[in-house]
């Protein structure tokens, strides 16, 4: 029976960190080491999602088969030439978000230096004007306030805002980054 496969790496964990194991990509890569010649089987629970050869080297990497979106426990087995399955070792429990969050609508915004508006709980907000861009996190109720006097851009230079007009464009990004 062969040891359990050693998982060095997942890729594509594209969340709010790097370990949060939130991704917006469907497919996922793990790397990892075993017996040379031993087959690698990834589940997602009991269901297998991808197999590999480990190499001679003692290396593997498996692409899953295109997981859905929510939640996925992962698993790594492998299994000798002789059809013997070792032991699972986790790859872990893993969030698929491929949705991208709705639009944030701009609120009226005539009393500028204050701009406001909605968007989906939890989402991240970015208000592009006059070359700043200013970011700020979506409230429970769905609700954003970007004040350009008191707020630092997260990127770009902050206007002059005495007079005039000026191009607003908002967008907003989920904890996956879509």
């Amino acid at each position: 029976i062969p040891n359990p496969p050693v998982v060095i790496s997942v890729s594509q964990d594209t969340g709010i960190s790097s370990t949060d194991k939130l991704t917006k990509d469907s497919t996922l890569t793990i790397t990892g080491t075993g017996n040379a010649g031993d087959t690698i089987t990834i589940y997602d629970g009991t269901t297998p999602v991808g197999t590999a050869l480990v190499g001679p080297d003692g290396k593997w990497t498996v692409t899953t088969s295109v997981l859905a979106d929510g939640g996925h426990n992962l698993d790594v087995t492998a299994t000798s030439p002789l059809g013997f399955e070792g032991l699972a070792s986790s790859a872990g429990f893993w969030t698929i978000d491929t949705v991208a969050p709705s639009q944030p609508v701009l609120a009226n915004n005539n009393g500028l230096p204050q701009v406001t508006g909605s968007a989906d709980p939890g989402t991240t907000v970015s208000v592009v004007i006059g070359g700043a861009t200013y970011t700020t996190l979506v409230d429970q109720n769905g609700n954003w306030t970007i004040n350009l006097i008191t707020d630092v851009p997260a990127s770009g230079t902050a206007p002059a805002i005495n007079t005039g007009t000026f191009p607003i464009s908002v967008y907003s990004t989920d904890a996956a980054g879509n």
